[in-house]
């Protein structure tokens, strides 16, 4: 369990960067936004800037600590991402990078080419072609707001991110 909640976590920190598991979505409409501007919003150098991890049995947020992330993405949909921290004792640092596609106007899908995951000290690819779907917005003051969720031993979590514009 502490192993599969702690790959999640690592995995999510940066949202939609990586994505060796496949998650649930649950979507907002923001009809005022075109497909343009919304990729638009989305483009540029992102840091993680607060992390949530609520376990349904739970149903109470559990701020994660301890993690620094900082991700990039690209006029023409490519991002890549670098995220490292510990959680639940174990270090945790992944590399990456892949293609953001959006499925609707609050909805994103990354899909990874290459990652690589290090576990205290022990290395593991990434699977490409692996996707990770999560709802979105964008404040008024150019905060991204990530919402995913992830099924893992029977328990069912949500992981709410945000990031802000790094330069």
């Amino acid at each position: 369990m502490k192993a599969n909640l702690a790959k999640t976590t690592i995995l999510l920190l940066f949202f939609i960067f990586s994505a060796s598991f496949a998650g649930s979505t649950e979507t907002t409409a923001q009809p005022e936004n075109t497909a343009q501007n919304r990729h638009r919003e989305l483009t540029g150098s992102w840091k993680l800037v607060r992390a949530t991890i609520t376990p349904d049995v739970l149903g109470i947020p559990v701020p994660v600590h301890g993690f620094t992330a900082r991700g990039v993405i690209s006029t023409d949909s490519t991002c890549t991402i670098h995220a490292s921290g510990s959680f639940l004792g174990k270090e945790y640092s992944y590399s990456g990078n892949g293609r953001i596609e959006e499925t609707d106007g609050a909805t994103l899908v990354f899909t990874v080419d290459k990652g690589i995951i290090v576990r205290d000290g022990t290395q593991h690819h990434d699977r490409p072609g692996s996707r990770i779907h999560a709802s979105y917005r964008v404040t008024a003051d150019d905060t991204l707001i990530i919402m995913t969720f992830r099924d893992a031993d029977g328990i069912r979590y949500r992981f709410d991110l945000e990031l802000s514009l790094s330069g």
